[in-house]
């Protein structure tokens, strides 16, 4: 006889997810109730070189509904871009705080929070920010 137990064990969509949350809770003071409907979209400005291309597709976009920018650093793009994207929620780490945790932060994430779950991921190479930025026009 052969048993199998599909709810015992369910793979995060996210292996990182636990730090990643841990992170927001304890450097950005977010509560389980910021996990309800939230789309995260993670950018660390001072290592990755796309954080231009992916500001100019945020600033073309219509809809920051549930949207949180969480951006990790300083720079001087980010500097140029912040007034323009002043309609999102905006997290900043200036000291990069992030880095004391696990997440795999390396390109940026987009991340959505449905019901305090992750229903969907991405980490967004520059070929797929089009992708990311209709993901967050259209989560559905």
């Amino acid at each position: 006889m052969l048993l199998a137990c599909f709810s015992c064990s369910q793979e995060k969509l996210y292996n990182y997810q636990n730090d990643f949350e841990l992170y927001l809770k304890e450097i950005h003071h977010l509560k389980e109730s910021d996990f309800e409907e939230t789309i995260f979209y993670v950018l660390d400005v001072e290592s990755c070189s796309c954080s231009e291309l992916n500001f100019k597709s945020l600033s073309m976009l219509l809809t920051s509904k549930n949207v949180v920018l969480v951006i990790i650093g300083t720079s001087k793009i980010w500097e140029h871009y912040k007034p323009k994207l002043n309609y999102f929620t905006i997290l900043e780490d200036v000291k990069s705080e992030i880095r004391r945790y696990e997440t795999g932060l390396g390109k940026p994430l987009l991340l959505h929070y449905k019901n305090q779950e992750i229903i969907y991921y991405q980490n967004v190479t520059d070929q797929e920010i089009a992708k990311a930025s209709a993901y967050i026009l259209n989560p559905n």
